[in-house]
């Protein structure tokens, strides 16, 4: 959904003074609960100025009326009939008092009429980084003037918040449909889900409208789009002309005759001059944009208002009509539904003993409430998600039932089988990819620790080889092992030693042997 107009409130901004309760005042009424009564307030003021005005009067009165000034965002653009847009401000601020001059002057717009254009049914599968574009021819007789457009989505995603639409009208005017969503993790898609824009109000709706559809998933985040169309909402006559050229254009001056109902420029006699010859001749006179007259008073006259029905909604695309078609941004003839005698319960249509398929009853819907008031208001049937063809809730993960083409997963999700299927694909994929990777894991880390135990070990080995040192000869020689050197007291075969002759003091005694403790390497 896009933005028709912006309401100036900040919600950090605290400088909008209110009543409040028990007659006290407030300044912390801020950001969207300040700008929505405003909102509303700005249109009380025009319909006390008008109460012919339809709620298509209000917006064409918002339209012509809102002022893009001071509002700061990279995304303004000129719509194919002039009139700046964005995404962020829609077509601007609302001005009250604009608004209300208007709508003393206004005349209720002509009858609505729709033109539905559909694509053929397709299978289109969008890879993750990847986005596709898809263009629709579109000729409709009885729609010439633009108000609302609807494109009509059935898509499936891996992962819904990944995916942003993007709509682009023939006169080149870009639309957001569908921004990115990093919060969103639902895997439902969209089932005919209607996606509208009022950027385009005003253009003529023949020729060739693009679609695009961004998939920012990543890995497996594929996306497949199935099928979409067009619901395009206008008049046939311009809306301008028929509201006597009132549009955005101030009214004309008093004592001027307009020329024709979108003139800007009125035409009147210029009285002759004594110093110019008696002729009369016409000259052209532009009121400036900046003055504002004073207004006629209203008169009334015997013109009837045309009062319209709520509209058919169109067909279901591949739906049954009745299923949730009708849930779809349509305007109910009744904005209250009926009380119901207990134990009914309370739908938009009438009474009923049990609620229908795409509705649940209401939690506090049971017979423990204390009176039967209570019990009678409580009996209502509220909407179920628009993925579910049965629920208990109005959550995505509270089906119980689904539409053919998907299945109930997950204790509570539809999921499309295409999808479904997908995924699984995928899933098994995964996995094996996973299993592949930890093994050759395994194996890297194996023969990395086998390798380095070998080398351990050739290093020990080498260091021992080297243990003994060569003499000059190049034979080993022993090394020394700490432990003192003792000869042999007993001569060994072959070996002829020395005589010894004993050691005589200068008295010819025998000295006594020397009480000698062996050597020790822990000796300090």
């Amino acid at each position: 959904l896009t933005f028709i107009i912006s309401i100036f409130f900040f919600f950090n901004v605290f400088n909008q003074i209110t009543t409040d309760l028990h007659h006290g005042c407030t300044s912390t009424h801020t950001g969207t609960s300040a700008s929505a009564p405003l909102a509303a307030g700005i249109c009380a003021l025009a319909l006390e100025a008008n109460n012919r005005l339809t709620w298509r009067d209000m917006q064409h009165i918002v339209v012509r009326t809102a002022k893009p000034a001071n509002l700061h965002t990279s995304d303004w653009q000129k719509n194919g009939v002039g009139r700046n847009v964005s995404h962020s401000f829609g077509y601007g601020l609302m001005d009250a008092d604009a608004m209300v001059a208007l709508a003393k002057r206004w005349t209720t717009v002509p009858q609505q009429k729709t033109c539905m254009v559909r694509a053929q049914p397709m299978d289109k599968v969008i890879e993750s980084k990847s986005h596709v574009e898809l263009k629709l021819n579109v000729n409709c007789e009885n729609v010439r003037f633009l108000e609302h457009v609807q494109a009509k989505v059935t898509l499936s995603a891996q992962r819904r918040g990944d995916l942003h639409i993007y709509l682009t009208s023939p006169a080149g005017t870009r639309s957001t449909l569908l921004a990115q969503r990093p919060l969103d993790n639902s895997r439902s898609g969209f089932q005919a889900w209607p996606f509208m824009s009022v950027h385009t109000w005003g253009e003529s709706p023949n020729g060739r409208w693009k679609l695009e559809v961004h998939n920012d998933g990543r890995y497996f985040g594929k996306a497949t789009l199935k099928e979409w169309s067009l619901i395009l909402y206008g008049t046939t006559e311009d809306p301008d002309v028929w509201s006597a050229g009132v549009g955005v254009h101030p009214p004309p001056q008093l004592g001027a005759v307009p020329s024709g109902p979108e003139k800007e420029e009125s035409e009147k006699e210029t009285p002759p001059t004594p110093a110019a010859p008696q002729t009369t001749r016409k000259t052209t006179t532009k009121i400036p944009t900046t003055a504002r007259p004073p207004s006629p008073p209203v008169v009334p006259t015997a013109k009837a208002f045309p009062v319209y029905q709520p509209m058919k909604p169109p067909p279901s695309l591949g739906r049954p009509p009745g299923d949730h078609e009708s849930l779809d941004n349509f305007i109910h003839s009744d904005s209250r539904r009926p009380e119901c005698p207990y134990p009914q319960y309370a739908t938009w249509s009438g009474c009923v003993d049990q609620c229908p398929d795409g509705t649940y009853p209401t939690p506090s819907s049971s017979p423990s409430l204390s009176s039967t008031s209570e019990r009678t208001a409580a009996l209502t049937c509220e909407r179920c998600h628009y993925s579910c063809r049965a629920c208990r809730g109005p959550s995505d993960d509270h089906c119980v039932w689904c539409f053919g083409d998907a299945d109930l997963v997950d204790g509570g999700y539809c999921q499309s089988k295409v999808l479904l299927a997908r995924l699984n694909t995928a899933a098994v994929w995964y996995k094996a990819m996973t299993v592949a990777l930890m093994t050759l894991c395994v194996v890297i880390v194996s023969v990395g620790g086998l390798v380095l135990v070998t080398q351990t070990n050739c290093l020990a080995m080498f260091c021992s080889g080297r243990a003994g040192s060569r003499d000059a000869t190049g034979s080993r020689s022993a090394r020394y092992s700490g432990l003192p050197v003792h000869t042999s007291t007993f001569p060994e075969d072959g070996v002829i030693q020395a005589p010894v002759t004993p050691y005589h003091s200068k008295d010819g005694s025998t000295p006594k042997k020397p009480n000698v403790k062996p050597y020790r390497d822990d000796d300090i």
